[in-house]
């Protein structure tokens, strides 16, 4: 191989990202708000959370499995359901950063949204969330082979949280394509957000 000749083209880092950026939006039936997991406040907590709008642009709805970097530190809630065509959800992920000694370099993880159009028979019995999701993890269960269908966002890191960390709030919208329908969500004390959770006095 001759290592002497010379390349006639150029090539930067900024045009391989977008090309990468373009071919998952390409292989994937949900599309995101944002183009990467950003984790901001390491420096004021030490659970984080970044909350990631999702948006069913299918003609079917699509059941998603999401995959989480690996390591105990990361986390995603709900990581198993369904969204409706031309509806959202919101995909809360979490990162603990009290679980190891220093704050990963951005890019290094990554979420991977594995996702399966399927038909609306599937779930014409379900009569409310619990139910969509039981169906969902049932067919991934059943599911063999490859899923080509796939939407994966980086992780980046930022010290400081530019705005107050808001209340989760589940979103469906079977009904309504396009809007969101808040629920009020039961949390755990992991997904309480920052601002919610107890203080030292309130623990004694």
């Amino acid at each position: 191989m001759n290592y002497q000749r010379r390349f006639n083209y150029d090539i930067t880092t900024s045009e391989l990202l977008q090309k990468l950026r373009n071919l998952n939006d390409e292989k994937s039936y949900l599309k995101s708000d944002k183009k990467i997991i950003m984790m901001c406040g390491f420096f004021e907590n030490s659970h984080l959370c970044y909350h990631l709008q999702l948006t069913n642009t299918h003609y079917t709805p699509v059941i998603f499995n999401v995959e989480c970097p690996r390591g105990r530190v990361f986390g995603a809630t709900p990581h198993i359901g369904v969204i409706m065509p031309q509806c959202k959800t919101i995909i809360y992920c979490t990162f603990h950063s009290e679980r190891i000694t220093r704050v990963p370099d951005d890019g290094i993880y990554i979420y991977s949204i594995f996702q399966k159009a399927v038909n609306y028979d599937q779930f014409i019995d379900a009569q409310n969330d619990k139910e969509k999701e039981r169906i969902a993890r049932k067919i991934w269960s059943q599911h063999r082979g490859k899923c080509f269908e796939c939407l994966r966002l980086t992780v980046a890191f930022e010290p400081r949280r530019a705005t107050v960390h808001e209340q989760h709030i589940e979103v469906y919208c079977d009904e309504i394509p396009g809007k969101f329908q808040h629920i009020a969500p039961k949390l755990s004390k992991e997904e309480l957000p920052t601002s919610q959770l107890p203080s030292a006095k309130e623990m004694q």
